[in-house]
């Protein structure tokens, strides 16, 4: 995934860079771009092209509805086709070395979080486990393979063998 990211990112133009920055700093998430994204081939045809992802999936709220749409005028302040100075947003947390740490789920049932998204956590730290849906026995704890923060965290309770659960971004401290 990594060496796709690196050519991904040869081909990003400089202001979509500036794009990514103003977006980042209002939370949204453009470290990892899937290989069957539309992103990478409208880049490459020199189309403008931000993928916007905020790391909380199946879950819309009100909160997400306001960052995105802080980051959205950011971004046309940015590109001068917002009158007014761009709205003040928070600082992003970025990923520069891609030490993404994945967390899979190896049974199916429903997954219930120990930890909160934006959370930091050890390694060895549960992060959560998997129930089994019929009697509620715990069937796979899931534990943070390193130290980092919890920069998506699977929202949808539901899971089956191989679901995303976790993404940790390690090398940062709290």
């Amino acid at each position: 995934m990594r060496r796709y990211q690196e050519l991904i990112d040869a081909h990003i133009d400089p202001e979509i860079r500036g794009v990514y920055n103003a977006v980042s700093k209002a939370g949204g998430d453009m470290t990892q771009v899937n290989g069957d994204s539309i992103y990478p081939v409208l880049n490459m045809l020199n189309t403008k092209t931000l993928v916007v992802e905020m790391g909380v999936g199946m879950r819309i709220t009100q909160s997400y509805g306001d960052q995105l749409i802080m980051g959205i005028l950011s971004v046309l302040s940015h590109l001068g086709m917002l009158a007014e100075p761009a709205p003040e947003v928070k600082q992003p947390v970025v990923s520069t070395d891609g030490s993404v740490a994945f967390i899979n789920a190896d049974a199916s049932g429903f997954f219930m979080p120990q930890v909160r998204h934006g959370d930091f956590v050890k390694k060895g730290q549960l992060v959560g486990f998997i129930a089994d849906s019929l009697n509620g026995v715990t069937k796979e704890e899931l534990c943070s393979p390193v130290d980092g923060m919890v920069f998506t965290l699977r929202e949808y309770p539901v899971v089956n063998e191989g679901s995303l659960i976790a993404r940790i971004l390690g090398g940062i401290e709290p």
